[in-house]
């Protein structure tokens, strides 16, 4: 989950809506997280999310409804 990106809780709607019909039960919602930084740094490259945080544990349960609500089973990490 990327905040800038599809950090919405219309957007894990969307994405519910579009499994709900596929035989897919189970899903983990991974946090967008910044342990590639530094990789970045040092291929002198620049990090275009250089600013964006990782969302926490709340913020990752809120973005779970959608999918409980229609039976699926989602786990998620905060790192």
């Amino acid at each position: 989950m990327i905040p800038a990106l599809n950090g919405t809780k219309e957007e894990m709607e969307k994405i519910a809506a579009f499994l709900e019909p596929l035989p897919v039960r189970k899903i983990e919602l991974l946090p967008y997280h910044r342990l590639g930084i530094n990789k970045y740094e040092l291929l002198g490259l620049s990090y275009s999310l250089s600013g964006m945080k990782t969302p926490e544990r709340q913020q990752m349960e809120f973005f779970m409804e959608p999918f409980l609500k229609r039976g699926m089973q989602v786990s998620t990490n905060t790192i």
